[in-house]
């Protein structure tokens, strides 16, 4: 079933990304489509392999906590993407950024890096799930 599971996760990480990137017009570091999939993707798989299995399987995947992982997670990033300005806006150029702006790119880089650090838990908790 483990193959079921993976291309459940690979249509729900593309479905959830076409659908938030598109509805909201995020742009940006997390706001990119292939680093967004691959986190849903992530996501739902550690969901499905390690939380315990809840409603009624489809083709032998309980698909419902990778569902709502995948959802929250969704909501969760966008909700960053729109918190540093990255959610349809574009940012001004390098020159005569105030001292404020650079503050601004600090707390930008520090949340690029938690989420760096999330994204390398969510690998190894993956395959954590996948060969347990």
């Amino acid at each position: 079933m483990l193959w079921m599971e993976i291309l459940f996760a690979l249509v729900i990480s593309l479905l959830f990304s076409v659908v938030f990137l598109t509805l909201f017009k995020v742009k940006g570091t997390i706001g990119t489509f292939w680093v967004f999939m691959l986190v849903i993707f992530l996501v739902t798989m550690v969901s499905i392999r390690l939380v315990r299995p809840a409603g009624v399987p489809i083709v032998g995947v309980y698909w419902i906590p990778g569902l709502v992982a995948a959802l929250l997670t969704s909501l969760l990033l966008v909700a960053i993407a729109k918190a540093t300005g990255h959610a349809g806006e574009k940012l001004p150029k390098d020159e005569g950024r105030s001292k404020a702006y650079n503050k601004a790119d600090t707390s930008e880089a520090s949340i690029g890096l938690v989420f760096w650090l999330f994204l390398i838990f969510l690998l190894i908790a993956s395959l954590v799930g996948i060969f347990r």
